[in-house]
């Protein structure tokens, strides 16, 4: 990543999706911050937890930490309705989605294989599974 930022002096905004997949990064992100050259990055992720386990670099007090929060009734206007909004929930790549069942049927899937069971939270992701299920409809 050295290489690229060096070769795109003009380029100062610098976005890393899912930083937790590959948190080496954030060593190479600390040298160049500290460097002063210039460059702006935004780093995103959707599991700090990972970052925190895996004993990185968390460039501590060169960052800001924001949170992304789901769409309230009020941004989506005249395209709001309740039923979706109950059936599907307000995060924006669902809201956004031509076929909003089938996407967040599989971010429910990839949450639980991804930061549920591969993270050790519970012990039988079966059980968990329809808990969730049988929680939606509550």
């Amino acid at each position: 990543m050295r290489e690229l930022v060096d070769a795109n002096p003009r380029t100062k905004q610098i976005f890393i999706d899912e930083i937790q997949k590959l948190p080496e990064l954030l060593e190479v992100v600390h040298l160049l911050i500290e460097k002063k050259t210039g460059h702006q990055f935004v780093l995103t992720g959707s599991s700090a937890r990972k970052l925190r386990r895996g004993g990185v670099n968390l460039l501590g007090g060169r960052a800001a930490e924001r949170h992304l929060h789901p769409y309230m009734a009020a941004e989506l206007g005249s395209d709001f309705t309740l039923n979706s909004a109950l059936q599907h929930g307000m995060l924006p790549v669902i809201w956004a989605a031509h076929d909003p069942n089938a996407l967040l049927s599989a971010y429910n899937g990839l949450y639980l294989h991804e930061e549920v069971q591969m993270e050790g939270l519970v012990r039988n992701i079966g059980s968990f599974a329809r808990f969730l299920e049988a929680m939606s409809y509550s």
